[in-house]
């Protein structure tokens, strides 16, 4: 209500915007299409992820209520968009509504410049012997997943850990399933430098995702010439080119995690071969004057029409 109110004194007041952008497709967006609607100003919506997906992994009543809220909701706000930024192109797949407003599709923007690095090509011997997990939710970033494909082999890499860094307000259920392996450790949240600092000493970075837009920290990773493992959901393939720039596994797969895992704790050229593929893609299409060239455009295009 403040920012809707705010947008309208100053419309009245004589400001103008040229656009009005807003993040998501909840609070903000419905805001944003008061002011819209009052001044006469295009908004455009940023869709962080799969809108409605994440609600399905929770049974809890206040998490079915958002779902059927959001089924009618998200649909009925994007719909009066005048662009739709998306990350990946079925970003909107399965929602309720055949006819979309225009669209664009880029990253989302990630400080890669400012990370940590090795000096020119990747080397396996210089990397710490840590598997990185980093992120939240825990469950419906796969970090169960993740737990099980690595007490399955890590009998065969006695010298190799898990590290899951994340901010988990009860993670009991999840040091149950760890409780077997010394070599798994769990850390709370950490600011944004001191993740910075693990992304650039570990082995791999995993994100085993059950639903994900594009998963931030996989460029982070590549921006900083380490491996990934990634599941094959959502917009994380637009990103991860499987064999090429990481490794791809089937969402909920132990199975096949563990086999891309040992995979590439038992190929170190295959591991420097996709760090350097990684980091050559991320700094040549996901940089943040690749971004910025996008916002500048899809500003530009939504003005002029």
């Amino acid at each position: 209500m403040y920012f809707s109110l705010k947008g309208v004194l100053l419309s009245l007041s004589g400001g103008r915007y040229d656009a009005i952008v807003t993040y998501g497709p909840f609070i903000p967006s419905i805001a944003g299409l008061v002011v819209s609607r009052l001044t006469g100003t295009p908004l455009i919506i940023d869709v962080p992820g799969n809108p409605t997906k994440g609600y399905r992994y929770s049974s809890d009543m206040g998490s079915r209520l958002r779902a059927w809220a959001a089924g009618w909701l998200v649909p009925a706000v994007l719909r009066r968009a005048d662009l739709l930024k998306l990350l990946y192109p079925a970003q909107l797949d399965g929602l309720p509504g055949a006819i979309w407003p225009k669209s664009v599709v880029f990253h989302d923007f990630a400080p890669l410049s400012l990370i940590e690095r090795e000096d020119g090509p990747a080397h396996v011997e210089s990397h710490g012997n840590y598997i990185l997990f980093l992120g939240s939710p825990w469950f419906l970033k796969g970090v169960d997943v993740l737990i099980r494909a690595f007490n399955a082999i890590s009998d065969k890499f006695p010298s190799v850990t898990l590290l899951v860094v994340g901010h988990c307000p009860d993670r009991s259920w999840f040091e149950e399933l760890a409780a077997k392996n010394p070599r798994i450790t769990f850390r709370a949240g950490v600011p944004h430098e001191e993740a910075m600092r693990l992304i650039a000493g570990c082995r791999a970075m995993v994100l085993p995702s059950r639903t994900e837009g594009m998963g931030r920290v996989l460029l982070e990773a590549m921006a900083a010439r380490k491996p990934i493992v990634a599941t094959r959901v959502d917009g994380i393939p637009t990103y991860v080119e499987d064999g090429e720039n990481g490794l791809l596994f089937d969402p909920e797969d132990v199975g096949d995690l563990a086999a891309k895992l040992e995979l590439l704790l038992t190929d170190n050229k295959l591991a420097e071969r996709l760090a350097e593929g990684g980091f050559s893609r991320v700094f040549e299409e996901f940089s943040e004057e690749r971004y910025v060239e996008h916002f500048e455009r899809m500003l530009r295009d939504l003005v002029r029409v």
